[in-house]
């Protein structure tokens, strides 16, 4: 749940009202909204100048793009039915956020006889499995598909659907193309694609799988006789106004709760013949570690491989990285990967600023692991790390998790020659700060920023990257 202050407040969600809702995660926001009455007879009434400045003319339509619904507490009566609602509406699939407004008068109002009757009955509803004849005519085509690939988007949002996919995937020798966001598949899993454009171009029928972006048209497209089905809560992608990628066989259904079932129907319709064909194409020894390369170890400025390999054998498997390295994402996942669901994750949006506050939440839901965000310069920024260190400084210091701050001094038009000490920033606010351009000093620096963390207080290791 987020609490924020009136109209203003609404509008500093700013990018992170974005990623909510293209993350479909399940969000509660509670919104102040001016007093309703000037005369000062009712408590909570206006009484200062800031009450009428605020007093705008649509507060709502601040978010109405963005939410799954809206809704002003206008009575103290009617909460024990709109608060259980809004939660309910929130975490029904796909997850999204709400808001809710309440003027001062009535958060001040009495409280005397309100019930809570509804708290525990209002459930979020369970999410559909796929259609049974539906699923019969997609085992079919994946069964007698000689070059099956899945392109997964969000399956890892459940965890206990990447086992499911990575089940699927091995009984027929499927390829998957991960795209990002959440840890959807193994990172060193034999079948994963290694080259996505290329798996892509050569599948004869491809399954979408909670996927908002299943390739980019203007690099590689499916050949004009793929067939094309879809497993998705939202198969129409209702929250995106052109969508445009050609489907099939949409199904709408829970991923989570469908895989087992079709993985179930292939078992059903197969034939001696096509387990012979599924069993040849399972590779028969897993895929080789990446790594960085002689040149990217000792590299000044720092590589991306090198960083990602020095995080990987520092990091426990079970460790949480949360990316917000945007146009470096790619090249730090490809080497520092993570095989355990739940272990990688990303905004889903393009909103910046993310990152930080979602490691926040990752600590306070998984106290005992590590957490590492990896950030940007300007995501770091706009995540309000001063504000996130001052939070640290609470009873919840210990929760807080480390941070690598990595920057880019060059972007098209623009160059930062002086760019800001992050790591002093992070020493003026208690937290443990350093600045690492010597690559043989970078993986005692993260010993050093883990221990850090590890003890309770809040860590950044500023990187010195190439300029882009």
């Amino acid at each position: 749940m987020v609490v924020v202050h009136v109209d203003v407040g609404t509008q500093n969600l700013g990018g992170n009202l974005h990623d909510a809702m293209r993350g479909e995660a399940g969000v509660v926001i509670l919104a102040g909204r001016t007093p309703y009455t000037v005369d000062g007879n009712v408590p909570g009434g206006r009484l200062r100048p800031v009450n009428w400045q605020q007093d705008v003319r649509d507060q709502a339509s601040i978010v109405r793009g963005y939410v799954k619904w809206i809704h002003e507490l206008g009575r103290t009566d009617t909460l024990r039915h709109l608060v259980p609602r809004a939660f309910q509406i929130a975490a029904t699939e796909p997850c999204g956020p709400v808001y809710l407004m309440a003027a001062r008068e009535i958060l001040m109002a009495p409280m005397d006889g309100v019930s809570l009757e509804m708290v525990g009955r209002a459930l979020p509803a369970i999410a559909p499995a796929a259609d049974p004849r539906a699923l019969d005519e997609l085992a079919s085509w994946l069964a007698d598909a000689s070059a099956p690939v899945a392109i997964a988007g969000r399956v890892g949002r459940h965890e206990a659907a990447v086992a499911e996919l990575v089940a699927l995937a091995e009984l027929i020798g499927m390829t998957v193309v991960d795209t990002g966001g959440v840890m959807n598949f193994p990172a060193q899993h034999p079948l994963l694609a290694r080259d996505e454009d290329a798996a892509i171009a050569s599948a004869d029928v491809l399954l979408l799988l909670d996927v908002d972006v299943p390739w980019l048209p203007a690099s590689v497209s499916p050949g004009p006789t793929v067939r094309i089905a879809q497993l998705d809560v939202d198969p129409n992608k209702s929250t995106i106004q052109l969508w445009g990628f050609p489907v099939d066989l949409p199904i709408q259904a829970e991923t989570s709760r469908s895989l087992p079932l079709l993985r179930g129907a292939l078992e059903r319709v197969a034939t001696p013949e096509q387990r012979r064909r599924w069993g040849a194409r399972r590779p028969t020894r897993a895929a080789d570690e990446p790594h960085a390369s002689g040149a990217e170890r000792g590299a000044k400025p720092l590589a991306l491989a090198w960083i990602a390999e020095a995080l990987r054998k520092a990091l426990p498997r079970d460790a949480i990285v949360v990316d917000e390295m945007v146009t470096s994402s790619d090249a730090i996942r490809r080497v520092l990967g993570r095989e355990v669901p739940g272990t990688w994750l990303d905004s889903g949006g393009s909103g910046l600023g993310w990152g930080l506050g979602a490691a926040l939440g990752a600590k306070l839901a998984a106290p005992a692991r590590d957490v590492v965000a990896l950030v940007g310069d300007g995501s770091f920024v706009f995540g309000s790390p001063i504000a996130g260190y001052r939070a640290s400084q609470r009873p919840v210091q210990q929760l807080f998790p480390g941070g690598a701050s990595v920057r880019a001094d060059r972007y098209p038009g623009v160059r930062f020659d002086r760019p800001p000490d992050y790591a002093a920033l992070a020493r003026s606010c208690h937290a443990f700060g350093e600045r690492v351009e010597d690559p043989a000093e970078l993986p005692r620096a993260i010993d050093r920023a883990l221990h850090a963390t590890r003890e309770g207080q809040p860590a950044v290791l500023d990187l010195a990257l190439e300029a882009i």
